[in-house]
């Protein structure tokens, strides 16, 4: 056995032992925790230092081009607004470049416009806008009076709000168009898909059919009250889905349903235009808008 004297000298050891322990533990910590913030330190002055190499000068930024790769004249808030929706976002894409590239936020397209039996030239120049996603400007027959339309002031003619079936007639020109299904979103419409892979009526079951199916979106506009909305506060439209295209909007006019059919889709300077636009009301053809020209430019 042990002495007492003993015992307490292995007491004291074991005593120092720990306390050199606990001293070389905390000095660890401290070195690894010194290791780490310079780590971080470092890391921090690397990703500045990258930063900085790739940042354009005030000076390069000034002397950029309009247009230039990298660079885009669009609005960042415009974009982020035409990215809020799944089903525009994705025919966005599909119809060409001219939501996402910088050069191409005027659409000019000229053609003629059939109304009744009589048919005259038309141009419409379609011009995105940050505040209110499009203005639309329409010259008929050459004439210096224009008509137009924008969600501020909706539909107007040379300045003044148009008669009713002025009204009616620049609505349809401006609202049934494959580019407004993607900038309602910009005025609050709503989107919802009632339905997929539909048929036409007549085609039934038949497992022989091999014609097209859609994707059915509803494009209701934001009842806010004022005097600018339009006169018809949705459309349903008939997304192709093979295409990715759109082939109709239907929506009822004063309990008379209204069909337009989108024909002739071409690709025109990398861009998806239709080359016909057809009006039926109550089954009856009431307008044609064929397209001989379209061109795309800054705005």
């Amino acid at each position: 056995m042990k002495s007492e004297g003993e015992s307490n000298k292995t007491r004291v050891a074991v005593r120092g032992c720990r306390t050199q322990l606990a001293k070389r533990r905390a000095i660890a910590v401290v070195i690894t925790i010194a290791v780490i913030g310079s780590l971080m330190w470092a890391a921090a002055a690397i990703n500045r230092a990258a930063r900085a190499a790739v940042r354009p000068t005030k000076t390069e930024r000034a002397v950029t081009p309009s247009g230039a790769q990298g660079v885009s004249t669009k609005s960042r808030s415009l974009l982020s607004k035409l990215s809020f929706q799944p089903e525009p976002n994705k025919i966005r894409r599909q119809l060409g470049q001219r939501f996402q590239s910088p050069g191409r936020e005027t659409a000019v397209r000229v053609g003629t416009l059939t109304i009744g039996g009589q048919t005259q030239p038309i141009r419409i120049v379609r011009t995105q806008d940050e505040q209110d996603g499009e203005q639309v400007m329409i010259t008929l027959n050459n004439n210096q009076k224009a008509l137009t339309w924008n969600p501020r002031e909706g539909a107007q003619s040379a300045g003044a709000p148009p008669q009713a079936a002025e009204r009616g007639a620049i609505e349809r020109l401006a609202l049934d168009s494959p580019d407004q299904f993607i900038l309602a979103q910009t005025r609050g419409a709503s989107y919802f898909t009632i339905a997929r892979s539909v048929r036409p009526e007549e085609a039934g079951d038949a497992e022989s059919y091999s014609g097209p199916v859609w994707d059915l979106v509803r494009v209701a506009e934001p009842e806010d009250g004022t005097t600018s909305k339009p006169i018809n506060l949705w459309r349903i439209y008939y997304v192709n889905s093979a295409t990715g295209l759109i082939d109709r909007i239907f929506y009822d006019d004063q309990g008379q349903s209204v069909t337009v059919e989108f024909l002739g889709w071409a690709n025109l300077e990398g861009e998806m235009e239709p080359s016909l636009i057809r009006w039926t009301r109550g089954g009856q053809v009431t307008m044609e808008l064929s397209l001989t020209n379209v061109s795309y430019e800054s705005k």
